[in-house]
């Protein structure tokens, strides 16, 4: 046991180090971040849309929702916008495209809430989080930069936090074995 933990507190110190690095670079160069999360999120919008359109095809009829639809056909086509595009695609209209998107899922879902017929919809946790997505939506879309600022030091004091955090657990480690 005590074997194994030399090992691992050497791989904490290792990845720590690396998380650091990479937190580093990021900090550094925030385009390339951004156009990797803008490649990686419309390959997930493109898997999503896909997924949404087959569960519209097998959930039973009632239960169907044309918004459902749309918001899946919607989520298709933005993620072949950005797959389209290129690097700079991603770094220039994801945060628009990220707004858009927000935008009209939280009408969909404002929608939805008031056509469920949801007893006293005001009440419903489903109206006030389709709101809330709607004013950050709007928010985000006068301020496309600010946005692409945020998610982009968002994820880099993610690294550099978990290198820390790394650092440390093999630091404590040290000391017991």
């Amino acid at each position: 046991m005590i074997t194994n933990l030399k090992y691992f507190k050497w791989f904490l110190l290792i990845s720590g180090i690396l998380f650091i690095l990479v937190g580093c670079i990021t900090l550094f160069n925030p385009i390339s971040q951004l156009a990797t999360l803008g490649f990686s999120l419309a390959i997930a919008w493109l898997i999503g849309g896909i997924v949404d359109v087959i569960e519209f095809f097998t959930i039973d009829n009632p239960f169907r929702s044309k918004l459902y639809l749309i918001n899946a056909i919607l989520n298709i086509i933005f993620s072949l916008l950005l797959l389209s595009g290129g690097y700079t695609t991603f770094t220039l209209l994801l945060p628009t495209l990220v707004a858009y998107w927000l935008i009209l899922i939280s009408i969909f879902q404002l929608v939805s809430s008031i056509l469920l017929n949801i007893e006293n919809f005001l009440k419903s946790s489903f109206f006030w989080y389709a709101l809330i997505g709607l004013i950050v939506g709007v928010f985000l879309l006068y301020h496309p930069l600010f946005t692409g600022l945020i998610v982009s030091l968002t994820i880099t004091f993610s690294f550099i936090q978990q290198g820390i955090h790394a650092i440390t657990r093999f630091l404590s480690l040290s000391k017991i074995v």
